[in-house]
């Protein structure tokens, strides 16, 4: 019936839960676009070159790359996209947000990559928490526009 409604134009109800997940994609994808501008301009910044190198060393390499400021710009702008649809309840909320955590999983694994005393056993116990938590949004988002 919801569906029938959607494809007429009709409003249809939003849900608390599709409400607050729109809401905190919404802050991700703020936050996505503050780490591209604010990484490089803080590890490029004359208060990191004068700080000491065992202070530096802490902070994973990647982070003042033109790459990663490209995929957290990438990621704020998959974020901002799925909290649009899912703020919508469209059809096209699944799609996107798959697409944000195909982006979010990059990140993590560009940023895992470089951490500096990392174990693989704690990166393969932090993705395998991840992939847990995206599947379940997923699921959640695929039983709000389909119920």
């Amino acid at each position: 019936m919801a569906a029938l409604e959607r494809m007429r134009g009709e409003k249809t109800e939003r849900r608390v839960g599709a409400t607050i997940f729109a809401i905190v994609l919404g802050w991700l994808g703020i936050a996505g676009v503050v780490n591209a501008i604010a990484w490089p301009a803080v590890l490029n910044s004359d208060l990191m070159k004068s700080a000491p190198p065992d202070f530096v060393a802490r902070f994973p390499r990647v982070l003042g790359s033109w790459r990663f400021s490209l995929l957290m710009l990438a990621y704020g702008l998959t974020a901002f996209r799925a909290a649009k649809a899912i703020w919508r309840v469209s059809p096209s909320a699944v799609g996107k947000y798959v697409w944000w955590a195909a982006v979010e999983l990059l990140a993590m694994m560009a940023s895992s990559a470089t951490l500096p005393g990392e174990t693989v056993l704690a990166n393969v116990l932090i993705f395998a928490v991840m992939i847990a938590l995206l599947a379940s949004g997923w699921l959640f988002i695929r039983r709000l526009v389909n119920p």
